[in-house]
C-alpha cells in the first residue's frame, strides 16, 4: 500500500476527519495486524470524488488505498490527498506561534498536547460544504452526517465495493444537476427529515446547478466580504455558514466561523464582557472575528479548530461526570 509522510503531530486523523468539517468519514475500529500494521483506527470516506481508506501506518507516515474513483475524479491520487488535507501549511510552527501569543492556547497545549495535536483544517469541494453546511444549521454532528448521508445516495454517483462483509455502496457527493432535474426534489428530501432545509437545498442547487464550481472558485480568489455577501444571498446561509463554507470551502485561513462554542471560548479568555451573551449579530460578530485574528493571525480559522476541538471534550468530560454523579445518587436513594 502507498504511504505519505506525515507525522501524528501535523494530523490528527480522527480529530480532524470526524470532528464536524467533513461528514463523509466513518472510523473502523479493528485488531487485524493483517489491515492496519500499526493502528487500531481505520477510516473510510468520500471526498475528491475518491473513496479512501486511511490509517495510520507509524508515528511519521499514513497508509492509504483509494479503493474507488467517481467519474469526475482528477489528478494524481497522492497530490490529491495531499491537498485534501493541506499539508503544503506546517502546524507545528503554527502551534508554536499561537502558543506564545495566547496564554489560554500555551496552557490548553501544555497540558493536553497529545489530544490537541495534529489538528488541521481540510481543503474541501467548495460544492459540498455549500450543501453540508446548510443541512449543519440548528443541527448536530450525528444528524447533519446521516443527511449529508442521505442527500448523496438520492442524487450522487455510486461505486459498489467488496468488503469483508459482503458488498458497500459509496457515494459521490450529490450533483446540484441531478437535485434540480428531480421535479419532487423538496417533497423528497421533506420526507427523508430534512425539514426547512429542505428547501433551502433545492434553492441552492439551482442556483449552482450550471457554472456553481466556477462561481464558487471565483469567490476563493476575491474578498471574504464579497463572498460572504455572495453567499448569503442563498436562502438558509446566514453568517455562520457562509463562515464556515469560507474557511473549509474557499480556504480562507483567518476566517472564524462563530457558534456557541466559539462565544463561550472568546467570552471566557478574551472579551468577559460578552459572558451573557448567547448569540451575535452584526459589529459583534466583526469584534470576536478581529480578537481571535489579532491574537492568531492568518490562521485564526485553524486555531479555532484547535481550541473548538479542546471546548468540545471539556464539555464531553464534564456531561459525563454528572452524569456518574446522577448514577450515584440514584443508587443512594
Amino acid at each position: 500500500m502507498p504511504l505519505l509522510k506525515c507525522s501524528k503531530e501535523e494530523l490528527n486523523l480522527g480529530a480532524v476527519l470526524l470532528g464536524g468539517q467533513s461528514f463523509r468519514w466513518k472510523k473502523l475500529v479493528t485488531n487485524d495486524e493483517n489491515i492496519a500494521p500499526a493502528s487500531d483506527d481505520i477510516f473510510f470516506g468520500v471526498a475528491k470524488h475518491r473513496v479512501w481508506k486511511i490509517w495510520r501506518e507509524n508515528d511519521e507516515q499514513l497508509g492509504y488505498e483509494v479503493l474507488a474513483k467517481f467519474s469526475k475524479a482528477r489528478s494524481n491520487d497522492l497530490d490529491v490527498l495531499k491537498d485534501y488535507f493541506q499539508l503544503d501549511i506546517e502546524l507545528m510552527p503554527l502551534y508554536k506561534l499561537w502558543a506564545e501569543n495566547d496564554k489560554y492556547f500555551a496552557h490548553l497545549l501544555e497540558n493536553h498536547r497529545t489530544k490537541l495535536e495534529g489538528i488541521r483544517v481540510l481543503g474541501q469541494d467548495p460544492l459540498e460544504t455549500v450543501f453540508a453546511f446548510i443541512c449543519s444549521a440548528n443541527n448536530h454532528i450525528r444528524r447533519i452526517t446521516n443527511m449529508v448521508e442521505t442527500l448523496c445516495e438520492l442524487y450522487g454517483e455510486s461505486a459498489i465495493i467488496p468488503c469483508s462483509n459482503g458488498m458497500k455502496t459509496f457515494y459521490d457527493f450529490a450533483d446540484p444537476k441531478r437535485m434540480t432535474d428531480d421535479p419532487e426534489l423538496e417533497k423528497v428530501l421533506r420526507i427523508r427529515g430534512f425539514g426547512y432545509r429542505a428547501l433551502n437545498i433545492a434553492l441552492a442547487s439551482k442556483t449552482l446547478e450550471d457554472n456553481g464550481e466556477q462561481f464558487l472558485e471565483n469567490l476563493s480568489k476575491g474578498t471574504y466580504e464579497d463572498a460572504m455577501e455572495e453567499l448569503q444571498q442563498m436562502r438558509g446561509i446566514g453568517a455562520k455558514v457562509a463562515d464556515c463554507i469560507c474557511l473549509m470551502g474557499l480556504r480562507m485561513h483567518s476566517v472564524v466561523p462563530i457558534d456557541t462554542h466559539t462565544l463561550q471560548i472568546t467570552a471566557e479568555n478574551y472579551l468577559q464582557t460578552l459572558q451573557q451573551r448567547k448569540s451575535l449579530q452584526g459589529k459583534d460578530r466583526q469584534q470576536v472575528a478581529a480578537v481571535w485574528q489579532e491574537k492568531f493571525g492568518p490562521y485564526a480559522g485553524w486555531a479555532q479548530a484547535v481550541l473548538f476541538t479542546a471546548h468540545l471534550r471539556q464539555m464531553n468530560i464534564r456531561q459525563s461526570t454528572k452524569k456518574r454523579l446522577s448514577k450515584k445518587k440514584a443508587v443512594k436513594l
